[in-house]
Order: C-alpha cells, then sequence, then structure tokens
C-alpha cells in the first residue's frame, strides 16, 4: 500500500479560519474532511450533512457512517434533515434542484450562524467536467461552460483540480472507508449517464479527454474573469440596463452570482421571460436570497420584503430646532410637505428605520389606522423602493411619518408646544 499524503489540500484560502465542510460520506466528501482535519485542526472544522431520505435505509446507513467519522475525528456535526417531495411540489423543480437548492440555502444560513470563513465542498474535477456537459446539452453562456469556480470567496472546492482517481488512491493508501451511493451507478439520472456511459465512450476515441476537457474549462474561466471585472452592481440591474444588453441573461447570471447565489440556470430563464412579457412584479427565492423583477429593474435582497433584519446603524436626516408659532403652523396646513417632518417630539425620542411587516399609521386627517404596505402600494412604490423608504418611529413603537407619503396625528406642532423639529434629509 502506497503511503498516503496527509493532505490532498496545499493550503487554506488566506484568511480562512472556521470553515463549514458538507460531508455526505462518499469518497470525495471523505477525502476533504480527512485532508481538511489535518491541515486546519478538528477546532476549525464544522460538518455539516444532509439526509434527504430519498434512499431508505441506505439514507440512515450515510448519517451513521458520517457521524462515527466526525466522532473519530472530534468534528463538530450538523445534520438536516429535508421532505424533498414537499419541496418539489410547492415550487415546481426537478428533484435535483430541489435537492441543489434546499441544501444550498441551508449551507448559507449555516455559514451566517456560525460565522464560517467558508462553505467547504467536495467537488473534483471529474465532476466539473460533467457539470460543463450537463450545461451544454441544457443550453448555456460562457458562465455554464466555465462550470464551478475553486474559490467565490463563500464557497470554497478545493478538491477540483483532483480526479476521482486521485481521491480514489488517497483514501485506499490511508485504509480510509467510504460509502457508495448505489444511485450513483445507476444511467437513468442525467449526470449518472454522462458519467458511466458518455465520457468512457467518448474516452475510446479521445484517450485524453478529461485533460482537453479541463483545458477548455480553464480557457473559459479566464475569459469568464476578465469579463467580470467589467463592473456590474453587486445587488441591482436597472430595466434600461437589461433592454439594452445584447446579452441579458449573462449579466442576470452575473448578479446571482455576485450575490452569492449558485445554481440559478432556471430562475434565469425564467426572469428572461418575465422581462419579455412585462409580468411585473415578480419574485424568487434561491440560496437565502430573495430574487425580485420590478419595473424598474432587478434586484437582489438578503431579507423578504417587510422583515427588519437589524435597526440601521445611521440615517441621513438632519435637525433643525425651532420657534412652533401660530404663524407657522398656518403655513404648514396650507402648504404640507410629506418630505418633511414637523414635531414636538426631540430628536433624540425618535428611532428611523425602514419598513417592517405589519406597521401601521394613523394618517393625519383620517379616522383610523392604515397599513404601510396599502399606502406604499398605492403610492405605486416599487419593490425596492418600499424597502428603502424611512419612517419615523416615536418611543411607544408608533409610525409618526412615511418619508415622503404620510404624517401622523401624533406629535404634530402647536402654538402650546415648547419646542419644535424640521427634520429633512439635506
Amino acid at each position: 500500500m502506497k503511503t498516503a499524503p496527509l493532505s490532498l489540500i496545499k493550503a487554506l484560502p488566506h484568511g480562512a479560519t472556521s470553515l463549514l465542510v458538507a460531508v455526505s460520506g462518499g469518497a470525495d466528501s471523505v477525502a476533504l474532511l480527512r485532508s481538511l482535519h489535518h491541515l486546519a485542526g478538528a477546532e476549525n472544522l464544522h460538518a455539516v450533512h444532509c439526509n434527504f431520505h430519498l434512499r431508505g435505509s441506505e439514507s440512515d446507513r450515510d448519517l451513521k457512517f458520517v457521524e462515527a467519522l466526525c466522532h473519530e475525528l472530534q468534528v463538530t456535526l450538523t445534520v438536516i434533515h429535508f421532505n424533498v417531495e414537499e419541496y418539489m411540489k410547492e415550487h415546481g423543480v426537478s428533484l435535483e434542484m430541489a435537492c441543489r437548492e434546499l441544501r444550498y440555502a441551508e449551507f448559507h444560513k449555516l455559514k451566517k450562524e456560525l460565522g464560517c470563513s467558508r462553505i467547504v465542498l467536495g467537488h473534483h474535477l471529474d465532476d466539473n467536467i460533467e457539470t460543463m456537459l450537463l450545461n451544454l446539452f441544457r443550453g448555456t453562456g460562457l458562465r455554464g461552460l466555465a462550470a464551478m469556480k475553486s474559490d467565490d470567496g463563500t464557497l470554497w472546492r478545493p478538491l477540483l483540480s483532483l480526479s476521482r482517481k486521485d481521491i480514489l488512491d488517497y483514501l485506499h493508501a490511508l485504509g480510509q472507508p467510504f460509502v457508495i451511493d448505489s444511485s450513483n451507478l445507476e444511467s437513468d439520472v442525467r449526470r449518472n449517464f454522462i458519467r458511466n456511459e458518455l465520457l468512457p465512450l467518448l474516452a475510446t476515441r479521445w484517450p485524453g479527454i478529461h485533460k482537453s476537457l479541463a483545458l477548455s474549462q480553464r480557457n473559459f474561466r479566464a475569459d469568464l474573469d476578465i469579463l467580470d471585472s467589467i463592473e456590474i452592481p453587486d445587488s441591482y440591474l436597472s430595466a434600461e440596463t437589461l433592454r439594452q444588453s445584447p446579452s441579458p441573461s449573462f449579466l442576470i447570471r452575473t448578479l446571482l452570482q455576485k450575490s452569492g447565489i449558485a445554481g440559478g440556470s432556471v430562475i434565469v430563464r425564467e426572469i428572461e421571460r418575465a422581462i419579455r412579457a412585462g409580468s411585473y412584479p415578480r419574485r424568487w427565492s434561491l440560496s437565502g436570497h430573495e430574487i425580485i423583477l420590478d419595473r424598474d429593474g432587478l434586484s437582489i435582497a438578503d431579507r423578504p420584503e417587510g422583515e427588519l433584519t437589524s435597526i440601521p446603524d445611521s440615517h441621513p436626516f438632519t435637525f433643525e430646532q425651532l420657534t412652533p408659532t401660530a404663524s407657522l403652523i398656518a403655513t404648514l396646513k396650507q402648504h404640507p410637505d410629506n418630505n418633511i417632518l414637523y414635531t414636538s417630539l426631540h430628536p433624540s425620542q425618535i428611532l428611523f428605520r425602514h419598513p417592517q411587516k405589519g406597521d401601521r399609521i394613523s394618517p393625519l386627517g383620517m379616522k383610523g389606522s392604515s397599513l404601510l404596505s396599502d399606502i406604499m402600494k398605492d403610492a405605486g412604490l416599487t419593490i425596492m423602493q418600499r424597502r428603502a423608504i424611512w419612517l419615523a418611529v416615536d418611543p411607544d413603537g408608533h409610525v409618526i411619518w412615511v418619508q415622503g407619503l404620510k404624517r401622523s396625528r401624533r406629535h404634530l406642532l402647536s402654538p402650546s408646544s415648547d419646542k419644535g423639529y424640521r427634520i429633512y434629509i439635506p
């Protein structure tokens, strides 16, 4: 038996500390975990195993194997269980796409919760070639031909330069067992057909087919990196940019990638169809993000509309103290301007934030209260404009002002007010 290298991975990415490692129990992920264990140490690793419950006793066997391996290596493990059939029905996607979207969404969520530097995946050279051919047969652009990237700052695939044979030789030399997914042996799945039948057949005519395809991919990736250096906003494409572009699909794919969204080929096609049909607004959820197509353009958000994940650290408002004279109040009544907030509240008592679900206001000149979502919809605001609008909230949690739209009946200026304040964006 050959002496195994201590690790298949030469070095960690610069600045990478804790790593979230996807471990299925197959050869690739086991080699990945063993290599990282030597390189980074157990204390810097957190393994995650996805149980899709699609293969009966095999799924249970895989889970037990991964649990035992992580226990042996003293690596913390998180197990995530999925109901794939329910997801497929709800989102109308294939089995393969459902599994992909589910696991990547959970990986990104867990990475954020644990504060990990990277999500580490066991994809290798053969996987990359299979992905390129799959994308080619589906109809793709340069990004699909370039297939997977080794490190995009979030997802790290350190085994991409190694073949499956390299990985099996490493495990054999270690004497390290792994599990085999019997479904990978069946060629009724497209990827398996490429792996088990098409590539071996091509190799009978072109013995160096794997090296040639890998070289093509490196060339595609180099070209793509040059194109990616062209500045495209990280989270927004205007409708005008999409209309004028000779290749809107490339812009859309680039926008998704820059936002850390993988596996969005189906979404790209749906977005293109919606743009051609003028179907607005549309929303898609993928990899923990919300993709929004509105009449103003395409945007990516990391929170659903109306969900406030944190209070903004700063706001753009300027405060001016004034004397609330009768003439001033008369002028404000005759010429109301909802872009400026006049109030008796001291600015230190006001919280400025963006809308969240269920916000209401008691509008000046009206009885009762109204949902902010209805007010913004009636005003014709796009989804991104609704997210960006500022609210002023009093100490009791009442919304007293919706920037540019509405003023509430609370904390108005009156001649009896001791002091007044003018609040606006310069």
